[in-house]
């Protein structure tokens, strides 16, 4: 694992804390995309040249048994706010979701051979306490028919918090593969 070590001084304060790479790679017309075994408190998971086989929503789902099942309580709850090039913009928010969506409803991810995607997404995946809740965070761009760049951000918790550490995430899109993508995912813990 190479370790970054990215450091802040504030008020003659130093702090510094240890990335590491969880994982890496890339994928071509796949279901899903999934990180299991994850231990680290805190996760920043990078996402570019993210292309899907049909135009869709890109969603998340977490596992707290190592992936072998996926959450698909209605405990999930996210809010995304989109921008558009023609001066449009957008939010979307649900309560009480299966899934969470990370990427505005309104105008899916195109999936023209030439458009992609890019994407930062960071998440707490501790459960400190049973009602203790899991949040995340996204910020991002991608083309939409018609509208070129679209820039997005949002927010999601699961509200789950007997179910313990979430230890896994999938993502996936709501109709059809993932044709390509690019990621790195990294962890770090409090100390």
């Amino acid at each position: 694992m190479a370790n970054t070590k990215p450091s802040s001084s504030f008020l003659g304060i130093t702090d510094t804390v240890a990335m590491n790479t969880v994982a890496q790679g890339s994928v071509s017309n796949a279901a899903t995309l999934e990180f299991t075994g994850l231990t680290y408190q805190y996760h920043i998971l990078k996402l570019w040249d993210f292309l899907p086989a049909s135009a869709s929503i890109l969603r998340l789902s977490l596992s707290y048994d190592n992936g072998a099942t996926w959450a698909s309580d209605s405990n999930h709850y996210y809010t995304i706010r989109y921008d558009k090039t023609n001066g449009g913009y957008d939010s979307a928010s649900l309560a009480a979701a299966t899934e969470i969506n990370l990427t505005p409803n309104t105008d899916a991810i195109s999936s023209g051979s030439t458009l992609n995607l890019i994407m930062s997404m960071e998440f707490d995946r501790i459960a400190d306490a049973a009602t203790k809740n899991r949040y995340g965070f996204t910020s991002g761009a991608f083309e939409p028919a018609g509208y070129a760049p679209v820039s997005f951000n949002g927010a999601w918790m699961n509200s789950t918090g007997s179910l313990g550490d979430c230890d896994g995430i999938r993502l996936r899109m709501s109709t059809g593969n993932i044709s390509r993508c690019n990621y790195k995912l990294f962890g770090f813990d409090n100390s």
